[in-house]
């Protein structure tokens, strides 16, 4: 049986390359108690199958144990998932490209709730850079 809800594999940044290129000239939000580094880029060909990659960062300085840091990831990528919908439509519409970490930046573990919130926040400021490069008024202006 095949998870329909399951992140597509070609949607995980993984590539160590990509990721410090991100960090190197992307660019960041925040909205506590998350950081999103991101790079929007042009789409260049229309063989790639994705629009979207991102990645989830939690500090092993802040949780020592591996227990917290995952569980903190699995919510980060649970609330992204169920969110991003939004970004792919506009990455279609305009063709572009984004890839992004997700970095939780709290010294404690926080609600989902809150998780989700920040979360959404964060994707309609990426949504409003998105659609602003062309000047296409979205709803909230």
């Amino acid at each position: 049986m095949i998870n329909s809800e399951k992140i597509p594999k070609i949607q995980r940044l993984k590539s160590e390359k990509a990721i410090q290129h991100i960090f190197a000239v992307g660019q960041s939000l925040f909205f506590y108690p998350i950081k999103v580094q991101f790079k929007l880029e042009e789409s260049s060909t229309s063989a790639q199958k994705t629009n979207l990659q991102f990645g989830v960062s939690v500090s092993k300085k802040s949780f020592k144990k591996a227990v917290d840091r995952n569980l903190i990831k699995r919510r980060l990528r649970e609330a992204f998932r169920k969110q991003k919908f939004v970004l792919e439509e506009s990455l279609v519409i305009e063709n572009k490209n984004l890839k992004c970490m997700i970095i939780y930046v709290a010294k404690e573990k926080i609600d989902y709730e809150i998780l989700v919130t920040s979360i959404s926040v964060l994707i309609k400021k990426i949504n409003k850079k998105i659609s602003s490069k062309l000047n296409i008024p979205t709803k909230e202006d």
